[in-house]
């Protein structure tokens, strides 16, 4: 049973390279590669799915879109942050106030 091989993004865009600028055969690229003529058929397709997206500018939008998430939820993080570090802080004046000690006798120990 032959085990699966990966293909970098490299070694397909020489082959699909050959094949559309050399004008040499699927079939040939095949056997030359030992490649089923399926998979660069497939490489192919991609190639000009992703080829539509850079010449119609959603390649940018998408990674506009993910920088803007990720600056969202790192925004969102910080708030939460926030809010916890203000809830810690009330917590211990509320336990301060009906203890009438310090935070020592709390049951706990600050580090």
């Amino acid at each position: 049973m032959r085990e699966n091989r990966k293909f970098t993004a490299e070694a397909k865009v020489s082959i699909l390279r050959e094949h559309l600028q050399n004008n040499i055969s699927v079939s040939e690229l095949s056997k030359q590669y030992d490649i089923h003529p399926n998979l660069i058929m497939n490489w192919r397709k991609q190639l000009f799915e992703g080829a539509l997206e850079t010449f119609s500018g959603k390649h940018k939008d998408a990674i506009g879109y993910g920088e803007r998430k990720l600056a969202d939820m790192e925004n969102e993080l910080t708030h939460k942050d926030k809010i916890i570090s203000k809830l810690t802080e009330e917590i211990l004046i509320v336990k301060k106030k009906v203890s009438g000690k310090s935070s020592v006798g709390l049951g706990w120990r600050p580090i």
